[in-house]
């Protein structure tokens, strides 16, 4: 052989050989790809489908434990509690909110409302009504939680269906009454899992139940629901090493396979896509690499190159794209423009990621659309949030991603400091238990108010039983936290009032009294309720006062009036009673409440007390009359005894000795003194009786005052005292007054001061106040004690007197100012302190009747 033969032969044989190996390689590098980004999209699909179901099986049993809590469903059951006979409007309206909750949800075949021994007592389809369902499992294991019944199928309704059932407690004592449960169409898990299956010929995601069953529809078989055997155990035993196997599935079909266990319900969800249509891009490359492999070996080596651009770029960017979709960007599209069987595979991809971001969509609305927050949390101390949803903004302040992994503030950091220690105890107890938790406690909001909230959740664990997240709802119950507080406070306040509490219906049937109406009447509750009240009817008030008495209430009007009544023992009594309607929502009037007092003592008291004022005032008229009469029979031979007496102290009679004079003036002094006291009981006498006539004209407030003044300048100075007037300087200052009244007030209130005073001044002073004119007349004198303050403007009352020849008082001065101030419309008080003096003020108003 010649050597260029030789040559061109080993450089054949070498450009085969590089072709060789150059092609397998990018063979096995462009299969491992294709296998990873299948893998890795099958690996999504189930992660993504058991994360959407789970959270569907959340959102049925939140749902389920808020309906629970109805009032009007609560209403019935409390209502055939207490008489198996329940009225037909409580039972009515019981069924209108089953059958309209119901047409407002699609996906709910049916809710029953079970009393608590198990008997349908309310449903949303009337045919179930009376049916025992005591042994049926969603009766037995929801008496104390949350629970949801695997799938089954009804024979009587045709239809697939799951359960979700929820205990019914006593809203005031949490004892158990009953069970609700919801029947579920499956039809709501079947688009999770179709949206999730994509456009994929072969590829689909089912669900098999614990026993290994099928409990949603094939994509190539009929009729398999709790019907077609699946191996999950073999399934399970090729997982051991990897999370996606090729293994023959329920047809016997080769299919490369990926599953989630969703341990709620012990299901595991099934994600496959047929061998043949997942490998089918490797049959073309394995087609190429033939043709590669008897192509001229002149061209091997360009053409592996190129082949290796075509082939296995496309396929790194699939790859590349299952990443960038894999860490969560939903919406990043890893379609190729080629025609070939990876540009179909990646179109394929990018429909399945687009229903996985409608799947996505969905289960964010259905979250937002919760009244509450909707979290997955992990299992640590700071309760990590993986994810929790915007609504609890609306409840605590802050914003969802200031607590996405702690990012400013972890939600420990917000429960109430003394709450903290019962919450992760309770949630410890429940995760090790394995069991739901439901809890109230108080968070601080942003704005560092407390709130309560309430919680439920309960762990997600893994095969093994290790804890994975907390999934769960937290609820802003501060209102009705608020209203339950409330409530109690009401009914301990009804329950331990001094005053007897009537409730009726409309048409005055008892429906509730308490304590204290049965210690009054002494009736027992028992006695009286389902009675009228007329039971206690004594016969003494005819048909026209309850006539009275019922329009005014009919009409939403408040009654007030007093019963003369009869108690169980015979006995007649008198009770003062206010009656009201009490309306619903719309305004309808659905009882009567009626808070009773016994005032027969009372009225018995104020019987007598009036049998003794009219007594007194006829004792106080005739002290009046004979008070007038003697002041003024006295006053005419004083007169005389004065006029006398001063005839002879001027020496008309004749002259008189030192002796005589003395004991004269001393005469003449007592005179006065009595001709005083005359006077100031004929005063005060006449303002008792009211016949004090005010001669009112418009007067100089200067004028007046500087009158007064003149008229004890000598006196005060007699004493060595200084009287110290303070007056408005501008300004005028007339007032609509009884002048020679006024002047009386300032002379008895001066006269006192100057009694009282031995050392400093005496001060008068005005002060503008607008609608009024304080007056203040003040002194440096003794004082008065805090004990006798209350007693100063009283009849013949004298404090600081000291016994002697000093000057002598009536004790009226006070009282008579008292009562002159006060024809005025005006006030007069005294503030004083023992050796600190005393001030007296008094005010007048400027508007003046005439």
């Amino acid at each position: 052989m010649k050597i260029a033969n030789r040559i061109s032969l080993s450089f054949l044989t070498l450009i085969i050989l590089l072709t060789v190996i150059v092609s397998s390689v990018f063979y096995l590098i462009a299969r491992d790809n294709l296998q990873n980004a299948i893998y890795a999209q099958l690996e999504i699909t189930a992660q993504q489908s058991s994360r959407n179901v789970a959270t569907y099986l959340e959102m049925l049993k939140i749902y389920t434990v808020q309906f629970s809590k109805s009032v009007v469903l609560e209403d019935l059951l409390q209502a055939l509690r207490k008489s198996p006979q329940a009225g037909k409007e409580t039972f009515d309206t019981a069924m209108k909110r089953l059958k309209r909750t119901k047409a407002e949800n699609p996906e709910i075949y049916e809710f029953l409302l079970l009393d608590a021994s198990g008997r349908v007592v309310a449903s949303s389809d009337e045919g179930s009504i009376g049916l025992d369902k005591s042994k049926d499992a969603y009766f037995l294991n929801a008496r104390k939680n949350v629970f949801i019944k695997d799938a089954y199928y009804s024979e009587q309704l045709k239809e697939r269906l799951i359960a979700v059932s929820a205990p019914f407690l006593d809203s005031s004592t949490d004892e158990f009454i009953g069970v609700l449960v919801a029947r579920v169409k499956m039809i709501g898990i079947d688009k999770i899992l179709a949206e999730s299956a994509g456009a994929s010929k072969t590829g689909e995601v089912y669900i098999v139940n614990k026993y290994g069953y099928m409990i949603t529809p094939s994509k190539f078989l009929k009729d398999t629901f709790l019907k077609q055997k699946v191996d999950t155990l073999g399934f399970k035993n090729r997982l051991l090493d990897r999370q996606v196997t090729i293994f023959p599935d329920y047809r016997g079909v080769k299919v490369l396979g990926s599953h989630m266990y969703i341990p709620e319900m012990q299901w595991y969800l099934m994600a496959q896509i047929d061998e043949k249509e997942a490998f089918a891009p490797l049959t073309k490359l394995y087609i190429l690499f033939l043709i590669i492999l008897s192509t001229v070996p002149l061209f091997a080596y360009l053409l592996s190159m190129y082949l290796a651009r075509v082939i296995v770029g496309p396929i790194h960017r699939l790859q590349k794209g299952m990443e960038i979709i894999g860490a969560g960007n939903l919406e990043y599209k890893v379609a190729t423009n080629a025609r070939d069987e990876i540009g179909l595979l990646s179109r394929a991809f990018d429909d399945m990621t687009g229903n996985l971001q409608k799947s996505e969509e969905r289960f964010h609305t259905m979250v937002n659309n919760v009244p509450g927050a909707i979290y997955r949390a992990a299992g640590d101390g700071n309760r990590t949030m993986d994810f929790i949803s915007r609504e609890i903004k609306d409840i605590c302040g802050y914003p969802a991603e200031d607590f996405i992994g702690n990012k400013n503030r972890s939600y420990v950091s917000i429960i109430y400091p003394e709450d903290l220690q019962m919450v992760n105890e309770t949630i410890s107890k429940a995760v090790d238990s394995k069991i739901p938790y439901t809890l109230e406690y108080r968070i601080v909001s942003s704005d560092n108010s407390v709130k309560w909230v309430y919680e439920k959740g309960q762990g997600l664990f893994d095969e093994e039983g290790k804890l994975l997240f907390l999934d769960g709802g937290i609820f802003d119950v501060n209102e009705h936290k608020k209203r339950e507080n409330r409530l109690v406070a009401l009914n301990r306040a009804v329950e331990q009032s001094p005053a007897a509490a009537t409730i009726t219906d409309e048409n005055g049937i008892i429906t509730y009294v308490n304590p204290k109406f049965e210690e009054m009447t002494g009736y027992s509750a028992q006695e009286v309720i389902g009675q009228n009240p007329r039971i206690l009817k004594s016969g003494h008030q005819g048909p026209a006062f309850y006539k009275e008495l019922w329009e005014t209430i009919r009409s939403g009007k408040t009654w007030h009036g007093e019963f003369h009544n009869k108690k169980k023992d015979g006995t007649f009594y008198w009770e003062s009673s206010h009656i009201s309607a009490v309306r619903n929502l719309k305004g309808e009037i659905t009882s009567f409440i009626a808070v009773r007092e016994d005032i027969t003592e009372r009225k018995r008291m104020l019987e007598e007390l009036e049998n003794k004022n009219r007594e007194l005032l006829k004792l106080d008229t005739l002290k009046t009359e004979f008070v007038s009469v003697v002041s003024h029979e006295l006053r005419t031979p004083l007169s005389i005894i004065k006029e006398g007496v001063s005839l002879v102290l001027d020496g008309v009679i004749g002259e008189i000795n030192p002796t005589q004079n003395k004991i004269l003036t001393t005469s003449k002094d007592n005179i006065d003194r009595l001709a005083r006291i005359i006077n100031s009981l004929l005063d005060i006498s006449k303002i008792e009786s009211g016949k004090v006539e005010l001669k009112k004209k418009s007067v100089d407030l200067r004028v007046l005052i500087k009158n007064v003044v003149s008229l004890f300048e000598a006196r005060a100075r007699e004493k060595g005292l200084e009287i110290k007037v303070s007056l408005p300087q501008e300004g005028e200052l007339n007032l609509y007054i009884d002048e020679d009244r006024i002047i009386q007030v300032f002379t008895n209130l001066i006269g006192n001061s100057l009694k009282f005073t031995e050392k400093g001044y005496i001060g008068i002073s005005l002060v503008d106040e607008g609608n009024e004119i304080e007056f203040t007349v003040s002194d440096t004198g003794i004082g008065i004690s805090a004990e006798d303050l209350p007693k100063v403007f009283r009849k013949f009352m004298q404090f600081g007197r000291v016994a002697g020849n000093g000057e002598k008082g009536t004790g009226l001065g006070l009282s008579i100012a008292k009562g002159l101030i006060e024809l005025h419309n005006g006030r007069i008080w005294i503030e004083s302190q023992p050796g600190k003096g005393s001030k007296f003020i008094f005010t007048l108003p400027r508007n003046q009747p005439a």
